[in-house]
Formats: structure tokens, C-alpha cells, sequence
């Protein structure tokens, strides 16, 4: 995620969020979830430069 996006100032570690995962043939964990914000970490890479990774640990199946 890009250091100066919206969504970096509206989240931090522990937070609950509903995350909705996309897998590329549709096998778990596709679907949306809740999951916990775990760690927000400043990537030191040059090719990764400006970004951050955000950990998730996913917690449940949302059902609609």
C-alpha cells in the first residue's frame, strides 16, 4: 500500500476490519472476512520504496 493512501490513515494494528479476498480460481480464502490488522510495516527495499505491508490475520467468514 502506497504511503500516502487514504486507507493507511484510517487503520492500525489490532483494528477489525471486513476484508474481501480475491483468489485468482476462486479457492479459499475468497470471499469476504473479518480479519485483524496485525502489523503495518515501512518497506526498506528499493523496489518497494514508498509502499507499506499490512498483515492480516483473517478471524471469520462474513455471511450475507
Amino acid at each position: 500500500i502506497k504511503d500516502d493512501s487514504a486507507f493507511l490513515k484510517m487503520i492500525e494494528v489490532g483494528q477489525i476490519v471486513e476484508a474481501d479476498f480475491i483468489s485468482p480460481k476462486g479457492t479459499a480464502p475468497s470471499g469476504l472476512y473479518n480479519a485483524e490488522i496485525k502489523h503495518i510495516t515501512k518497506l526498506d527495499m528499493p523496489e518497494h520504496k514508498g509502499h507499506q505491508l499490512v498483515g492480516l490475520s483473517i478471524l471469520k467468514k462474513v455471511y450475507n
